[in-house]
């Protein structure tokens, strides 16, 4: 089963191909029973870039229902992250880095599976580990001086480019059409990721080649 629309698309928006094996990878890993690679994802690059795009196809790979929406700044709260009990991916589209960042609740969800407190409206409070894998979408260039090592050391960066020309309204449903061919794409990142044990590029990027990518986007 074949995806080639799918591949057009991904040599349009994210060319390098060593970023194609790591968005391989990290798909296989959303379809993973874990979440012990401590590592999340953010897809970077300016408006019409097909981030969003991807997103929606990560979600529908894993089920829409299996899919949670906590933000950055309320991943420290025992309350506010109670979704994603139960959930695969959190999916955060369009984060805006401007907001208060919770370092120590994103140290604690992208860890190792480490128990977390959960603490419900009107439920007595219990511990639960997360199995959920973390991905956000941006339009800006976050300043990674300002985030600690531990952090930066979660993060994988993939730049996108911005999309010529006219876009199909009907795309993304072209899209869903390969999703078959897609999860096989992942499963084949998923066996990857497990014979390597790590990702291809295990340690982020440095500022200078994120903001030099960015730079490059922008001409």
């Amino acid at each position: 089963i074949q995806c080639p629309l799918f591949f057009k698309f991904l040599n349009t928006v994210l060319p390098n191909q060593l970023g194609q094996q790591m968005l391989q990878q990290f798909m296989g890993y959303l379809l993973l029973p874990h979440a012990k690679m401590r590592k999340a994802l953010i897809l970077y690059g300016p408006k019409r870039s097909g981030k969003s795009t991807l997103a929606l196809i990560l979600g529908k790979m894993v089920g829409l229902s299996n899919v949670c929406s906590i933000p950055l700044q309320e991943l420290g709260d025992p309350r506010k992250r109670e979704n994603i009990v139960g959930k695969c991916l959190n999916l955060v589209d369009e984060f805006e880095y401007q907001q208060t960042f919770s370092e120590a609740g994103f140290k604690q969800l992208v860890s190792i599976e480490t128990p977390i407190k959960i603490d419900p409206k009107g439920v007595t409070p219990f511990m639960y580990i997360p199995y959920a894998k973390h991905v956000f979408t941006t339009n800006e260039l976050p300043d990674l001086t300002k985030l600690s090592e531990p952090v930066r050391d979660r993060l994988i960066f993939l730049t996108f480019k911005q999309i010529e020309g006219l876009i199909d309204p009907f795309f993304d449903a072209k899209l869903e059409e390969e999703m078959l061919g897609i999860i096989n794409w992942a499963i084949q990142g998923a066996k990857s990721l497990m014979e390597n044990n790590a990702f291809i590029d295990s340690g982020l990027k440095d500022l200078e080649a994120v903001a030099s990518e960015n730079s490059e986007i922008q001409q």
